[in-house]
């Protein structure tokens, strides 16, 4: 496989990881602010 492959893969992995983890933050907030359903 061609090395460029690598880092790209690599930033791919941490941009999903940060992706989720804005997520699951934004979910998290709006569960909180919006109080018990």
């Amino acid at each position: 496989m061609a090395p460029n492959l690598y880092p790209s893969a690599q930033r791919l992995g941490s941009l999903s990881q940060r992706a989720l983890a804005i997520g699951a933050a934004i979910s998290w907030r709006a569960r909180n602010s919006s109080g018990p359903t």
